[in-house]
């Protein structure tokens, strides 16, 4: 799946607090999600993929050579949920916008430049067994479902002494839900 046409999302950076655009181009089956620096040109296209991750404290940034794109969660998070596979992100700067500090402006965005399906078979990531990782207090785990989504249970805790209280949020993200 892919967008029927461009998608352009423009505010400031989270972390920057520069002004800057981000256009969801349509792209070709099997290609992926690709950002790309449109201010560095001859800059190489960076797929969103786990090779490309670079360590940033409280966002997630994705660097290939010496282009790098900042805060791609979001944005990620709103392709995933609407279920696209395919497009290119064109952005005029080292991050995307930061909006309400959520994915609604670019699903917002991407449902009114419309969807379309693509002839290719989809190739999803399936857990098979259960993987856990932990880093200090924090943890993940996925678990093997046999439902068409996924099941998720997130448990917010940051001990007795904090004065964010404990939050647990359960639900079932499908592309109809999100």
């Amino acid at each position: 799946r892919t967008l029927a046409s461009p998608a352009k999302i423009s505010g400031r950076g989270l972390f920057t607090g520069a002004s800057v655009t981000a256009t969801i181009h349509p792209a070709e089956s099997g290609s992926g999600i690709t950002f790309r620096r449109a201010d560095m040109p001859g800059s190489e296209p960076i797929p969103a993929h786990v090779d490309h991750v670079v360590a940033r404290p409280r966002r997630t940034a994705l660097q290939v050579g010496d282009a790098v794109i900042e805060t791609v969660e979001h944005c990620l998070s709103g392709l995933a949920g609407l279920g696209v596979d395919n497009a290119l992100i064109e952005v005029d700067g080292p991050e995307l916008p930061a909006g309400d500090g959520s994915a609604m402006p670019f699903v917002t965005a991407v449902e009114n430049a419309g969807l379309v399906e693509q002839d290719a078979p989809r190739d999803p990531l399936v857990v098979t067994e259960p993987v856990t990782l932990r880093e200090g207090d924090a943890m993940i785990a996925a678990f093997p479902n046999g439902g068409a989504g996924m099941d998720v249970l997130y448990d917010l805790d940051f001990g007795g002494s904090s004065v964010i209280g404990r939050q647990i949020h359960a639900f079932t993200l499908e592309p109809r839900s999100y």
